[in-house]
């Protein structure tokens, strides 16, 4: 009858509607853990890389060159 069809078609019209809404709210709280995460770096990178330059300063060019390698392929792992 054209009731029980409207009906189920009101009803699935909902279900889209619901669908779309959950699916976006799932972006947005993955977002947002990525904002979390983005910021969180951002507020220690400037301890961090005090601290790497004062680790690499301290040491002797030989051995400075090879952490400059091995810190440059971990930040380009890091990275892909």
């Amino acid at each position: 009858s054209w009731t029980t069809d409207h009906d189920e078609a009101v009803a699935q019209w909902f279900q889209t509607r619901h669908d779309a809404i959950e699916s976006r709210v799932q972006v947005l709280e993955s977002e947002h853990r990525q904002a979390q995460v983005a910021n969180l770096v951002a507020q220690n990178s400037d301890d961090f890389f005090a601290g790497v330059k004062t680790w690499l300063l301290g040491l002797e060019d030989d051995d400075r060159r090879a952490a400059l390698k091995q810190l440059d392929s971990a930040l380009l792992s890091h990275r892909e």
